[in-house]
């Protein structure tokens, strides 16, 4: 299986193997993301639903087939899981995710704090906000796919809340530690 990294935060960018995927259609794109960021099986009603929902059920069907060929052929088809009636991400180590990176980093650091460790925290919460390039596919759009832009801005709400939390707490980190200078940088942030 091939080693599959996307980047969400701030303009998406795919990685097979450590090379850049260029994908011929956004919605190839977006149909990876989507599965990614949900790590679970999708119906293919819903996807279609979720991409093509401005077309009519025969053109949608055939225009999400061809969606789906595409992805397989962009980042090789054994990295997507296929069936009549659903697809997926198959779970494995070789996919890795800014995203996942960053919530694991912020939940580290949560942890930490609540042990006392004020400089692990502080380390911790720090790599996560060095992750956070820009909002979560900051200059991504698709036209004529509200649900999928629904999702969209509600994962990038979300996110953008828990950047928030992160530099408020390496502020408030940074201050009980008496280093003010960095307070003032992640504050200005």
């Amino acid at each position: 299986m091939a080693r599959l990294a996307l980047y969400l935060l701030g303009p998406p960018g795919v990685e097979v193997d450590g090379s850049p995927v260029e994908f011929p259609r956004h919605k190839v794109l977006a149909l990876l993301i989507y599965l990614a960021m949900t790590g679970q099986r999708h119906s293919r009603d819903s996807l279609t639903e979720l991409l093509f929902g401005d077309q009519d059920r025969a053109h949608a069907q055939s225009s999400f087939r061809q969606t789906l060929s595409l992805l397989g052929r962009a980042v090789r088809r054994d990295s997507i899981g296929a069936d009549r009636h659903c697809v997926w991400l198959p779970p494995s180590g070789d996919l890795r995710m800014d995203v996942t990176d960053y919530r694991r980093l912020l939940e580290s650091g949560r942890s930490a704090e609540r042990k006392g460790d004020l400089s692990s925290a502080s380390d911790r919460l720090e790599k996560a906000a060095a992750l956070f390039r820009g909002a979560f596919l900051s200059g991504f759009y698709l036209k004529h796919c509200p649900v999928f832009e629904d999702w969209q801005r509600r994962e990038e709400e979300n996110l953008c809340l828990e950047q928030l939390f992160v530099l408020q707490r390496l502020v408030q980190i940074h201050d009980t530690l008496g280093q003010y200078e960095q307070a003032i940088d992640f504050g200005e942030r």
